[in-house]
């Protein structure tokens, strides 16, 4: 997970905030990770266990927090991809 390459104070982006989720109720299983960008060059990596590959989407919801005090929320839905880029707007 990374946020996106811009110039974050240019941009008025004081942090992103990134929640992913995957669960898979038959199996019981359930991973959750928030994270924090506080510049570009930051990156986390979100793992978790799947069962079957064609099971294996997760949640992401966005929030970006700028700096006149307005807050920005976007619900990226189900994503199925090793490398996720996060918007920046």
């Amino acid at each position: 997970v990374a946020p996106p390459n811009v110039d974050f104070a240019t941009r008025g982006i004081v942090r992103i905030e990134a929640e992913l989720g995957y669960s898979d109720p038959d199996p019981g299983l359930s991973f959750n990770d928030r994270f924090t960008f506080t510049n570009p060059r930051e990156a986390r990596l979100f793992e978790f266990d799947y069962v079957a590959a064609a099971n294996s989407s997760y949640s992401c919801r966005v929030t970006l927090v700028l700096s006149n005090g307005l807050v920005l929320e976007r619900d990226l839905g189900s994503v199925n991809a090793d490398q996720l880029l996060l918007p920046s707007g």
